[in-house]
């Protein structure tokens, strides 16, 4: 490649995602920019400014490089900026780990591969510990309550509120106990000495569905199925009791999770 080519600015099209960059932030990883250059990760090509790019153009004069690179275009935002200021910076919510990582290492980048490794660790500590340890645990855990919906008299303000007293949890009981740890109340279930032994009496001491659901995401469950079902209970369409209102309501609920 010739040595003014190496100065200029490069346009990446990464799986149809276009991105802008200058030949020195690639060559800092000198891999990188090698392949590119001798066509190893993509097809380079070298082109004009147009007048679609105001803030490069020159009189339509500016050379810069092009190249295709079949690889995920969504993810290399993140392999971009890592190349710009060596930090590997992702949103809170990120969970394509495993996908930027195969990223990481076509490109030839260890230190990220070594850093999105680290993060992910840091992420879900305590579906990694199992893991490292060739002792992680699979398995399905069903959460189950009874839930009603009240609803309040017409002079305060309208509305109907969820109703539930308890959270029961189903399970193998070292899988209960990895998730919930603090949260499992074990008291109707005294004579679990055996984690091997499967549990339908213990329940959580909260009633918060999505402080369990987080937890459950946590540690690497995903929801796989529910079904609700509604007794039959006769009732006065006349009654103004709000007993037997809250009655038509109540119904019996469960969630199946399972880690793979």
């Amino acid at each position: 490649m010739e040595e003014e080519n190496k100065k200029s600015v490069i346009k990446l099209n990464v799986g149809g995602h276009c991105y802008m960059t200058t030949w020195k932030t690639l060559n800092s990883y000198s891999s990188l920019a090698q392949n590119i250059a001798n066509g190893t990760v993509g097809e380079i090509s070298t082109d004009k400014c147009k007048n679609d790019d105001p803030e490069l153009e020159n009189n339509g004069t500016t050379p810069y490089l092009s190249c295709f690179i079949n690889r995920n275009g969504k993810l290399f935002r993140y392999i971009l900026n890592y190349m710009r200021n060596e930090e590997l910076i992702l949103p809170d919510n990120f969970k394509e780990y495993k996908a930027l990582f195969e990223e990481a290492l076509f490109f030839n980048l260890k230190d990220l591969s070594a850093k999105i490794q680290q993060k992910h660790l840091c992420t879900f500590p305590h579906v990694y510990k199992t893991l490292e340890n060739g002792e992680r645990r699979s398995g399905y855990i069903t959460l189950s309550y009874r839930v009603a919906f009240t609803s309040v008299p017409q002079s305060f303000v309208e509305g109907g509120f969820r109703k539930l007293n308890r959270i029961s949890v189903c399970g193998k009981v070292c899988l209960c106990r990895e998730v919930f740890q603090e949260m499992l109340n074990e008291s109707r279930d005294p004579n679990c000495e055996s984690e091997d032994k499967y549990t339908t009496r213990m329940f959580l001491n909260h009633c918060s569905l999505e402080h369990a659901f987080d937890r459950l995401a946590e540690k690497g469950f995903r929801l796989v199925c529910c079904n609700t079902a509604m007794p039959t209970v006769g009732t006065d369409h006349h009654s103004n009791s709000f007993e037997i209102e809250e009655t038509r309501w109540n119904h019996q609920v469960e969630h199946v999770f399972v880690r793979d």
